[in-house]
C-alpha cells in the first residue's frame, strides 16, 4: 500500500509551477488552513483544508490519489471491476492489477481488491505475494502510465522518485507480452528463476533499460557440470549454442557446481545492438536452456546430469561508474618478500594506510579504470587469519579456490583475497570470467591475487594484474589467447587486427596494458562491456 500523504518542499516544485500557465495565487503559506487551491501560494496546493506543497509524483499524494500535470492530488475513480492502466487510476483500497492473460496479444487490467500483503519494490515469488498483484524479477511491480497522469506530463509520474515507468515482460501466463510498470532508473536487481529438471528452458523477461543480464547457474554435487546449452533472443534469434563455438555471440563453459554468463559479451552483438554503446538490451523474453552434465564430458555428445541448477538472475538498468572493491587477507607472516610489504607484516590494518598499498597499488588501479571511465568507490579490508586462520588457504591450488571465494561476504562491488602464493607455479592471479555479480558467498565470488609477484614484481604491476582480473569478473575475455583455434575468442570486434595488442589490459601476458599507443587500456567496445557489468554502481 502506498504511504500515507507527504509533501517535501524541494526546488523542483518551484520549477513545476513556474512552468505552468495556472498556478494557485493565493497568500497563505505552509501549513495554513486553506479553502481549495487558490487560498494558497503558487508553489502550494490545498489538501485536508491545509496549504502543503504541489506533488511531483504520484505516491506523494497517497493511496488512491493520482498527481495531475499541474502538480495537485486528485482523487482516483476507479471501482472493482473499472478497466485501469495504472495504479493511480483506482480508488483508495483498491490496486490497478493485470488479468490473467493477455487477450489479443495485448495485456489487460483492472482495478480490484489487495491481493496479497508486500507493497511495491518487496521481494516476491509469485503474483499472491503483492498488494498490486503483479510480481516481476522478484520484485512487486506497481502499474503505470509511461505519460504520467495525463498527456505530455513532466513531473507528474506514477512512480516513486528515483524509479521510471517502463516496459517489462510478463513470463509465464503473459507468454512474453509486455506490461508498463515501475522499476528504479539506475540500480541492480536479482531474482531466482525456478528450475524444472535437470534440463530446462527458462523465461528471462528483461525490462526496457536494462544493459545486461548475468545468470547463476549452480549445483551441489561438485562432481557433476552445470551450464547453459541455448540461448535465444526475444525474436527468436539464437545467441549462443553450446559446442558452436565459432558462431556464438555469448560465452558460456559448464562448470563444475557453478557456471556465469553475461549478455552482452560484446556491444556490436549482431541484430541485438547494432553497434552502439550504452543501449539497452530489446526488451522481451529470452529462452535460456540450462542443464546439469554427468562424466564423461563432452559437447558433442553431452550426458544430462542428476542435479537440477538453481538460476539466479542479475539484471543491471543505466550504466554503472563506480567499482567497489573489498580486500581479505591471508596470513602472510614471515613473507618471503617481505621488504616489499612496507615497515609492517601485510594486513588489512597496514593496508589501510601503508603507502606501498595506497599508493602504488591503489593508485594505479584508480588510474587504469579511471582511464576507462570508471572510478573505485568503497574500498573495506578485512583479515582472515588470527582466530579466523584458513592455513590451508594461505596459498591455495586453484583447486582450494572455490572453498576460498566462497568466504566473499560482499554481494557489491567485487571481494579480492591476497594469499602468499597461488599453484600450480607461475599462476599470479585466479578468478571466473564473467564473475556472479550480485552475489555473495558463492564458489565464484571474487577473485584471488598471489602476492608472490612481488618477489620479482613491483606494487605497480601487482595492481595491473589485478585490473586484468577485474575486468574478466565484469565480462571481459583476453583479446590475444594462445589456445587452439577451435577455441572462443574475444567476441569484441573492435580489438581485432589492433597492430599492438600486447597494450592491452587484456593481453594474456603479465606485461599487459604497458604502452598506452591509443591512449587508453582498454578498447572502447571494452569499456563498454565492463560498465554494464552488475558489479558497478
Amino acid at each position: 500500500m502506498r504511504p500515507a500523504a507527504r509533501f517535501p518542499i524541494t526546488l523542483l516544485a518551484a520549477a513545476l509551477c513556474a512552468a505552468l500557465t495556472a498556478c494557485p495565487g493565493g497568500s497563505n503559506g505552509l501549513g495554513q488552513t486553506c479553502g481549495g487551491n487558490g487560498d494558497c501560494a503558487s508553489v502550494l496546493q490545498c489538501q485536508a483544508s491545509v496549504c502543503v506543497p504541489r506533488c511531483l509524483y504520484a505516491p506523494e499524494c497517497g493511496d488512491g490519489f493520482k498527481c495531475t500535470t499541474d502538480g495537485t492530488c486528485v482523487a482516483a475513480t476507479g471501482q472493482t471491476g473499472d478497466a485501469c492502466t495504472s495504479e493511480t487510476d483506482c480508488s483508495a483500497g483498491l490496486a490497478c492489477q493485470l488479468d490473467s492473460a493477455p487477450v489479443d496479444g495485448v495485456l489487460h487490467a483492472t482495478c480490484g481488491a489487495a491481493a496479497g500483503a508486500r507493497p511495491a519494490a518487496a521481494a516476491c515469488d509469485a503474483d499472491a505475494d503483492c498488494r498490486n498483484g503483479t510480481c516481476a524479477l522478484g520484485r512487486c511491480v506497481d502499474l503505470c502510465n509511461p505519460t504520467g497522469s495525463g498527456a505530455g506530463a513532466k513531473f507528474a509520474s506514477d512512480c516513486v522518485d528515483g524509479d521510471k515507468c517502463t516496459s517489462v515482460p510478463r513470463v509465464g501466463s503473459g507468454a512474453g507480452v509486455a506490461f508498463n510498470g515501475c522499476l528504479p532508473e539506475s540500480a541492480t536487481i536479482q531474482w531466482t528463476i525456478p528450475v524444472s529438471g535437470p534440463q530446462a528452458t527458462i523465461e528471462v523477461p528483461v525490462p526496457f533499460g536494462v544493459r545486461s543480464v548475468a545468470l547463476s547457474l549452480e549445483i551441489d554435487d561438485l562432481n557433476q557440470e552445470v551450464g547453459v546449452a541455448e540461448v535465444r533472443n526475444p525474436g527468436g534469434q539464437s545467441l549462443f549454442l553450446l559446442g558452436a563455438d565459432a558462431t556464438n555471440q555469448l560465452r558460456n563453459e559448464p562448470g563444475f557446481g557453478q557456471s556465469i554468463i553475461q549478455i552482452p559479451a560484446s556491444p556490436d552483438l549482431p541484430g541485438v545492438l547494432d553497434g552502439l554503446a550504452d543501449q539497452p538490451l530489446p526488451t522481451g523474453a529470452y529462452r535460456v536452456t540450462v542443464e546439469s552434465l554427468r562424466p564423461p564430458f563432452s559437447q558433442a555428445l553431452p550426458i544430462i546430469g542428476s542435479a537440477t541448477p538453481r538460476v539466479t538472475a542479475v539484471a543491471k538498468l543505466g550504466q554503472g561508474t563506480v567499482l567497489d572493491l573489498h580486500f581479505y587477507f591471508l596470513d602472510f607472516t614471515d613473507h618471503p618478500c617481505a621488504s616489499k610489504l612496507g615497515t609492517e607484516t601485510l594486513s588489512a590494518s597496514s593496508a589501510a594506510v601503508g603507502g606501498f598499498f595506497q599508493t602504488d597499488y591503489l593508485g594505479e588501479l584508480r588510474r587504469v579504470f579511471n582511464l576507462a571511465g570508471i572510478s573505485l568507490g568503497q574500498v573495506t579490508y578485512e583479515d582472515l587469519a588470527g582466530a579466523t586462520a584458513h592455513p590451508d588457504l594461505d596459498g591455495p591450488d586453484v583447486s582450494n579456490a572455490p572453498a576460498l571465494l566462497a568466504l566473499g561476504a560482499h554481494a557489491g562491488g567485487i571481494n579480492v583475497f591476497l594469499v602468499r602464493a597461488l599453484s600450480p607455479v607461475g599462476l599470479q592471479t585466479f578468478g571466473p570470467t564473467p564473475g556472479p555479480a550480485g552475489l555473495a558467498g558463492t564458489a565464484a565470488s571474487g577473485i584471488i591475487v598471489g602476492v608472490d609477484t612481488l618477489c620479482y614484481r613491483s606494487w605497480t604491476d601487482l595492481a595491473r594484474l589485478t585490473a586484468h582480473e577485474l575486468a574478466h569478473y565484469m565480462g571481459l575475455y583476453d583479446n590475444v589467447t594462445l589456445a587452439s583455434p577451435a577455441s572462443p575468442t574475444d567476441p569484441i570486434r573492435d580489438n581485432d587486427g589492433d597492430p599492438n595488442p600486447s597494450s592491452n589490459l587484456m593481453f594474456y601476458s603479465e606485461f599487459n596494458g604497458r604502452e598506452l599507443t591509443h591512449g587508453f587500456v582498454l578498447s572502447p567496445g571494452q569499456q563498454d562491456i565492463i560498465k554494464r557489468s552488475p558489479v558497478l554502481r
